[in-house]
């Protein structure tokens, strides 16, 4: 690449997609100036672990750091939020009147936790400063704690929160967890999982009020009934963080909205040279998959991201072709008591969900997610080798792998959902 000296590239936001940029920016030869800027100097954790090791002691602060600035040869890092941007005047405004000018943009500001409406402040989890919290109110004594919410989140605190002797009410407004993101069949297994370990699930129950107590809180749910509790957290899903830029050229609406190679697109739909997006608040086109575009808020997408945002940014700023990135297939993981739940693709992107391998009556299976017959994902439980082979199937757009259909499952994800966390 020509001499990026003199140039100056800002990253709005300090998490994992905005620091896998910075590296892939220097790995790939930038030597011009980085400013690193996020509201809040703790967000560089791993998100992970927040809700599984990190409350049951298995991993520590340290653990789960990422580089910090000097680290990553970022020149700077501000604590300051974004409240404004002027795109042809490659101009960022940030809350308090401070502008920062730039060549080059990445916006990775990320998510933030939905939170329950009401006059009691209901703890979520997202944050280091969340998990804190949560794990000193968790340690050192047992209680009763409402867990809203059963998406990944929800069911991933209530294991640890049994695990840590806590009696545990789980509240899913689907009929089962889990089901928006992986289906019926899955959902009826993590339901399952969850009643031997003593957890109690209200499946299709929603909360209707939190009031909280002299010694506690109460819970009520839609259908009437009242949970004492001793603690209780929200784990809905996560808003995107976009509402600086509303007054902006850059089109938003749950997300970013980018080209394939995360280039921010305007109000008209033009790609915006030099202003990337990356991570968890990023919506693009993705090759692999049927859909306009999508939101994708999973560890290994804000890794990819970061590759292509990186490389996309590099290519406006010395006006060269971009480099055509593999499109990867997203993958994620969910570890529950001693369970490990694996997938590959967009399982809520399907029409049709069928176990192809095994029983999950057994504790081992592999579920296949089609959508107008076309394989968008497959997820399962100790059937690592198979779910390779329907990563390597998707990626290459072939449907070889497709296996006959061993048990049928009509209650796949049929909206094309963009969050793996509601329910």
């Amino acid at each position: 690449m020509r001499s990026s000296t003199g140039q100056h590239v800002v990253v709005a936001g300090g998490g994992l997609a905005g620091i896998r940029t910075v590296a892939a920016l220097r790995d790939a030869g930038f030597d011009g100036r980085v400013t690193m800027l996020d509201r809040d100097p703790e967000c560089d954790h791993d998100r992970p672990p927040l809700s599984k090791g990190f409350l049951t002691g298995t991993h520590s602060e340290a653990d789960i750091r990422l580089p910090r600035a000097a680290e990553l040869d970022a020149d700077e890092r501000v604590t300051a939020e974004a409240a404004g941007l002027s795109a042809r005047e490659r101009v960022l405004h940030l809350r308090g009147g401070v502008s920062l000018g730039f060549d080059g943009l990445v916006i990775a500001t990320g998510l933030r936790a939905r939170t329950l409406p009401g006059s009691v402040r209901v703890p979520t989890i997202r944050s280091i400063h969340d998990a804190r919290r949560l794990r000193a109110a968790l340690t050192g004594r047992a209680g009763r704690l409402v867990v809203i919410g059963a998406g990944f989140i929800g069911t991933e605190l209530a294991a640890s929160a049994r695990e840590l002797g806590w009696q545990v009410t789980l509240i899913a407004r689907e009929s089962n967890p889990l089901t928006r993101a992986l289906g019926q069949t899955m959902g009826r297994f993590v339901a399952d999982l969850h009643w031997r370990h003593g957890v109690d699930v209200r499946a299709g129950q929603g909360a209707h009020e939190v009031t909280d107590t002299p010694d506690g809180y109460r819970v009520r749910l839609a259908g009437g009934e009242v949970i004492e509790a001793d603690l209780v957290v929200a784990a809905i899903g996560a808003i995107p963080n976009t509402e600086w830029l509303d007054d902006t050229e850059i089109l938003t609406g749950d997300g970013v909205h980018t080209d394939a190679g995360l280039r921010v697109l305007d109000r008209a739909r033009v790609p915006v040279s030099g202003i990337v997006a990356a991570g968890d608040v990023a919506r693009s086109p993705h090759p692999l998959f049927p859909v306009e575009s999508v939101r994708v808020e999973h560890w290994s997408n804000a890794n990819e991201h970061a590759k292509t945002a990186a490389a996309t940014l590099l290519a406006d700023l010395s006006n060269t072709a971009p480099v055509v990135r593999h499109a990867a297939v997203p993958s994620f993981w969910s570890d529950q008591y001693d369970q490990k739940i694996l997938a590959v693709g967009l399982p809520h992107l399907a029409d049709y969900a069928t176990v192809v391998e095994g029983d999950p009556s057994e504790g081992r299976f592999l579920i296949a997610y089609t959508r107008n017959q076309q394989t968008v994902g497959a997820a399962g439980v100790g059937t690592t080798r198979s779910l390779a082979r329907y990563r390597r199937a998707i990626a290459t757009a072939t449907q070889r792998e497709n296996p006959p259909q061993a048990i049928t499952d009509g209650g796949g994800p049929s909206a094309v959902s963009t969050t793996q966390e509601e329910t």
